[in-house]
C-alpha cells in the first residue's frame, strides 16, 4: 500500500494496522505492544502519508472494552485520489496504463540527492522516543510499508506470512482464456489505479486475442520471491513481442495507433509547433527537437516525419513496401515514407521486429510504448473522426452506379425469358442442368454488376484523398478494407449462402418481400 500520489484502494478485509515494534532503548519505559495509539503516533510507522485511523470501541464476552484501530476507509480514499505523473487528479477511466511500471525511485546520484526510499527500506522507529533500535538491538530498517501479520508479541519475524496490498511495480501473471497458445499468459508489472476493472495496453490485445466486448481476464498474482524472479526473466510482456510461430512482432499497433502513424508520417504533414510540442510532451521527450518549417499560413511547425524519426533509435536501416506499395526507408533512424500496419501494426511491424532484433526487448517495448502513445496524440490533435458521410458519392458517381446495377438486372430478365417455364431452349453446360446453369450465369451478371459498381465507388473514395478518414482506416490496415467501404456506398450485391443464391425459405418464394414465383 502506498500513498504520497500513488492510487490506493483499502479493503475491508486488511482494516488493523499494526507497527510491530519492541524499543530497545533503557530509558524508555513505555509498553509498545505494536498496537499503540496511532492517532499521536502517525509519523512513526512513516508508511502511508493520508492514511485516516479511526479508534473503534467494542465490549468483550466478559464486559470489558476492547480498543482497535482501523482504517477509515472514504476519510482516507478522499486524501489518497488518484494523481498521475505530473500531480493531475486521474479521470475515472484512465487509459494509459503502460507495457511494463517500475519504481522510478534510484539511490542518491549528483542530480538526484534525496531520493525517495524503496517501500523495503522505510524506516520503522520506536512511537516513544523514536530510537530504531528493536528489543534484540537490530536497527529496524528493512521493515516494508505493508498492512502486516504479527507474531505473538507484536514483533514481524524472519518467514512470517504478510498479507499487504499490490503496490506499482508488482509482479503479477495476467491470462485469457481459451489459452491456445504460450501468449495467453504473460507477466505484467502492476500498476494500482482507480476503478474496479483490468486495464492493459492495447498493443497487447493481439497475443491475448481480447476484445472489449465483455471479455473477462484472470490474475495471478505470484507469492513467492523465487517464482517472481523467474516470471519476470521469462514471462514479461516485452520478452514475448516476437512470436516464436513465425519470428515477427505479435504485439504491435493496433487501430487508432496505426490510424496516427498515417496520419503523421504521410508525405508532406506538416504539425504546428504548438500540436507538435504537445505530441511530444505526451512522451515525456527531453531531446533535441527537429528543425522547424513554415506551413501554408507562414506559421512554424514541424514535419510529421521528423516528429516519428525522434522516438527511432539511429541503428535502424530498413527498407519495404508499404500496404499501398509505395517504398518506405528508415535509415539512421530517419523515416521516409508511410509508416502504416506493414510498418508497425500487429503480427505484420517491419519496424518494429527491426528494432526488437537489432537493441534487445528491453528497447523495443520502450519504443513501443512512446510509438502508440504518440499515435494516439496524433489524432488528439489533428482530430480524426469517420461518420456516414464519408460514404457519401457524387451525383456522376451515383448515376453511374445506378446504371451498372440497371444493366445487371437486364442481362438477368433476359436470362429468365430465354429460360422460360422448363428450360428446355436453355443451352445447358455439360453437367448441369438448365436450371443449375441458369443459376450460375445470373451469378455472374450479378457479381460483374456489383463490380462494376464497386469500381466506381473505390475511385470516387480515393478521389477525396486525406480528407477522408474511412478511406485513410482501410488504406493503412487500421480497420476495414475497401471493400467494405464500397459495399455501403455502392452495392452489397447478390445474397449468397454457400456460393449459391437463397434456395429455401417460403412457399413460391424465398424470402416475404419477393412476389410469388419469382426468380
Amino acid at each position: 500500500v502506498r500513498g504520497d500520489g500513488r492510487r490506493v484502494k483499502i479493503n475491508q478485509r486488511s482494516r488493523l494496522i499494526n507497527a510491530g515494534f519492541r524499543c530497545h532503548n533503557p530509558e524508555c519505559n513505555e509498553e509498545t505492544t505494536g498496537r499503540h495509539d496511532l492517532h499521536s503516533v502517525m509519523p512513526a510507522p512513516n508508511f502511508l502519508p493520508g492514511l485516516v485511523i479511526q479508534k473503534q470501541i467494542s465490549l468483550t464476552g466478559m464486559g470489558e472494552e476492547e480498543v482497535a484501530y482501523a482504517v477509515n476507509d472514504m476519510s482516507t480514499l478522499n486524501n489518497l485520489q488518484g494523481l498521475d505523473e505530473n500531480g493531475k487528479k486521474l479521470p475515472e477511466d484512465d487509459p494509459r496504463a503502460i507495457l511494463h511500471y517500475r519504481w522510478m525511485h534510484e539511490l542518491a546520484q549528483a542530480d538526484n540527492p534525496n531520493p525517495e526510499p524503496f517501500p523495503e527500506h522505510l524506516e520503522v522507529i520506536c512511537p516513544h522516543c523514536g530510537s530504531p533500535f528493536d528489543e534484540w538491538g537490530e536497527e529496524r530498517t528493512g521493515v516494508e510499508d505493508r498492512l502486516s501479520t504479527l507474531d505473538r508479541y507484536g514483533n514481524p519475524k524472519p518467514g512470517l506470512q504478510v498479507e499487504r496490498h499490490l503496490i506499482d511495480g508488482d509482479v503479477a501473471i495476467f491470462n485469457r482464456q481459451p489459452s491456445l497458445h504460450r501468449m495467453s499468459m504473460m507477466v505484467h508489472e502492476v500498476r494500482v489505479m482507480k476503478g474496479k476493472t483490468f486495464r492493459f495496453n492495447l498493443a497487447v490485445c493481439t497475443p491475448y486475442n481480447a476484445d472489449f466486448d465483455g471479455d473477462e481476464m484472470n490474475l495471478h498474482v505470484i507469492q513467492s520471491e523465487e517464482a517472481r524472479a523467474e516470471a519476470k526473466i521469462l514471462m514479461r510482456v516485452q520478452e514475448h513481442i516476437l512470436t516464436p510461430r513465425y519470428g515477427g512482432a505479435v504485439i504491435g499497433g493496433i487501430h487508432d495507433h496505426i490510424s496516427g502513424a498515417y496520419l503523421l508520417s504521410r508525405p508532406g504533414t506538416l504539425i504546428r509547433k504548438a500540436f507538435g510540442l504537445e505530441m511530444l510532451g505526451n512522451i515525456g521527450y527531453t531531446g533535441t527537437l527537429p528543425e522547424l518549417v513554415k506551413d501554408e499560413n507562414g506559421d512554424d511547425a514541424y514535419r510529421g516525419q521528423d516528429i516519428i524519426s525522434l522516438i527511432i533509435p539511429e541503428n535502424i536501416h530498413l527498407r519495404f513496401r508499404s500496404r499501398s506499395n509505395d517504398m518506405v526507408m528508415v535509415k539512421n533512424g530517419q523515416v521516409d515514407g508511410t509508416l502504416d500496419k506493414r510498418a508497425i501494426g500487429a503480427e505484420d511491424g517491419r519496424l518494429l521486429d527491426a528494432i526488437v532484433q537489432t537493441n534487445g526487448s528491453e528497447q523495443g517495448a520502450r519504443f513501443l510504448d512512446e510509438f502508440t502513445r504518440l499515435s494516439i496524440a496524433a489524432c488528439t490533435s489533428l482530430g480524426f473522426t469517420t461518420g456516414i458521410d464519408d460514404e457519401d458519392l457524387s451525383e456522376e458517381a451515383v448515376a453511374s452506379i445506378n446504371q451498372a446495377n440497371s444493366l445487371a438486372s437486364e442481362g438477368v430478365e433476359q436470362a429468365l425469358e430465354k429460360f422460360g417455364k422448363d428450360g428446355k431452349k436453355y443451352d445447358a453446360r455439360p453437367g448441369r442442368t438448365p436450371r443449375e446453369t441458369l443459376e450460375e450465369d445470373i451469378m455472374v451478371m450479378l457479381d460483374k454488376g456489383k463490380q462494376e459498381a464497386g469500381d466506381i465507388a473505390k475511385d470516387e473514395l480515393n478521389k477525396s484523398g486525406s480528407t477522408n478518414a474511412a478511406v485513410n482506416m482501410a488504406i493503412s490496415g487500421a480497420r476495414g478494407s475497401m471493400d467494405n467501404l464500397t459495399m455501403m456506398a455502392a452495392s452489397i450485391g447478390q445474397a449468397k449462402v454457400r456460393g449459391k443464391r437463397l434456395e429455401r425459405g417460403y412457399d413460391d418464394r424465398v424470402l416475404p418481400h419477393f412476389k410469388r414465383g419469382g426468380r
